[in-house]
């Protein structure tokens, strides 16, 4: 499979897992290659969202970066305990993407509803807004 398949394969398994569906070990591809696909399309989702919000008069936020880089170590710690703890090898970069893939998924589900909230679902920034975006 190509890599953009493996992403796409990834992204169809985050949903799943995100919306708490059945997953399998099979589901996801588990390779360092597909990780780091997972990182660059998170970041360039993060990038294209933020481009919406704030439109042409925004500003590239450097500081954002370490913020959202974070999830990377974050994601692989989990995993090598996961893996240490059960003895599993594999684990670690299979949760690494899972994770990874889910708050992707839910990253660009947001997204959208806080651009829907600005425009055609104003009414809905009103009460419920602090809930769902910080």
């Amino acid at each position: 499979m190509s890599p953009f398949q493996d992403l796409l394969r990834n992204f169809r398994c985050g949903l799943r897992l995100a919306t708490l569906r059945r997953v399998t070990r099979g589901d996801f591809v588990a390779t360092p290659e597909a990780y780091a696909l997972l990182v660059v399309a998170h970041l360039v989702i993060l990038v294209v969202l933020g481009y919406a919000y704030a439109g042409q008069e925004g500003q590239l936020n450097y500081f954002e970066l370490p913020r959202a880089l974070m999830a990377v170590s974050l994601t692989l710690a989990f995993g090598l305990l996961v893996e240490r703890g059960n003895r599993d090898t594999g684990a670690m970069l299979l949760l690494a993407v899972a994770l990874f893939a889910a708050g992707t998924t839910l990253t660009v589900i947001i997204g959208a509803v806080g651009l829907l909230a600005q425009g055609p679902l104003e009414a809905l920034r009103g009460h419920y807004w602090r809930y769902l975006h910080y």
